[in-house]
C-alpha cells in the first residue's frame, strides 16, 4: 500500500540490519523475529519482534499497524516519534521504577494506549507514577 511506503521500507531495512527471520503472517502483516534484545516495532507491513515476544506483543504491534494505515506517511512522525521518545525517556528516567509502574506509564498514554485498543490488548494499568 502506497500510503505505508516509508514505514514499510524502513521495516525492510530494520529486518536486514537485525537479520530477522520470517515467523508468521498475522492478517495482512508479516511478523519477523530477530535475535537481538530490542523492543518490538511496527513499520508498515512489517512487525518485528524479539525472540522473547508473546502474543500480546504482536497484538499491540498490530494495533500500531492499524495506526499506520490511518495516518499514512505521517505515521513515523505522529506515532513512531512519540513512541520512540517515550521509550527512551522511560529507559533513562524510570530506572528505579518497578516493571509494573513503567508499564503503566508507557502503555497508559497515547500512542501506546490506542495501539492496545486497536490490537485488542487488555492491559491492567495502575501504579503509574506521575
Amino acid at each position: 500500500m502506497i500510503k505505508e511506503l516509508p514505514q514499510t521500507l524502513l521495516g525492510v531495512l530494520v529486518i536486514r540490519i537485525t537479520k530477522a527471520r520470517m515467523l508468521k503472517t498475522v492478517k495482512d502483516r508479516e511478523v519477523w523475529q530477530h535475535e537481538r534484545n530490542l523492543n518490538a516495532v511496527s513499520l508498515g507491513k512489517k512487525i518485528i519482534v524479539s525472540k522473547n515476544h508473546n502474543d500480546r506483543v504482536i497484538s499491540h504491534e498490530y494495533g500500531h499497524c492499524l495506526q499506520s494505515v490511518k495516518y499514512g506517511w505521517a505515521y513515523l512522525i505522529i506515532v513512531g516519534l512519540p513512541s520512540v521518545m517515550r521509550n527512551i525517556w522511560d529507559t533513562v528516567a524510570h530506572k528505579k521504577w518497578s516493571r509494573e509502574q513503567r508499564s503503566a506509564w508507557y502503555y497508559g498514554a497515547w500512542p501506546e494506549k490506542q495501539a492496545d485498543e486497536l490490537g485488542g490488548v487488555i492491559r491492567k494499568i495502575d501504579g503509574a507514577k506521575k
